[in-house]
């Protein structure tokens, strides 16, 4: 099992955790659920038949991992499941689900200095020349 597999500098797909068999791009998906939305094997390899990365808290990860090696070895070795506290779990799906509230500026094709004007301004409401 790839434990922390997620590198920074890709662009991951966050998935919708009431509907991960929706999902069009399966290559670096990520969702966040809760343990009890998978904590078997059966829940697992639905869930892996959409994405590539799990999140979520409070499960035996040694034991889920050796029953993949039995079920589905390429399940096993090229997912990824990882692990945060129960209620860093809680506070991430409360930001995926606020997020789209959240009023942020544009940042394509912006350095990292200009992105953070262009967030700093449009989110916190300070004057650019101030920032700047």
């Amino acid at each position: 099992m790839n434990y922390g597999r997620i590198e920074q500098g890709i662009k991951y797909h966050v998935v919708d955790r009431n509907s991960p068999n929706t999902v069009s791009c399966r290559f670096d998906s990520v969702i966040v659920l809760e343990s009890s939305q998978c904590n078997s094997i059966d829940k697992l390899v639905q869930v892996f038949k959409n994405v590539d990365t799990i999140i979520t808290s409070d499960i035996d990860l040694s034991q889920i991992h050796e029953q993949l090696k039995t079920e589905n070895k390429n399940l096993a070795y090229f997912k990824s499941i990882v692990l945060i506290g129960h209620s860093d779990l809680k506070a991430l799906v409360e930001i995926l689900e606020l997020e789209p509230l959240v009023k942020t500026g544009s940042t394509d094709e912006m350095n990292l200095h200009e992105t953070f004007i262009s967030e700093i301004t449009t989110f916190g409401g300070f004057n650019k020349k101030e920032v700047k």
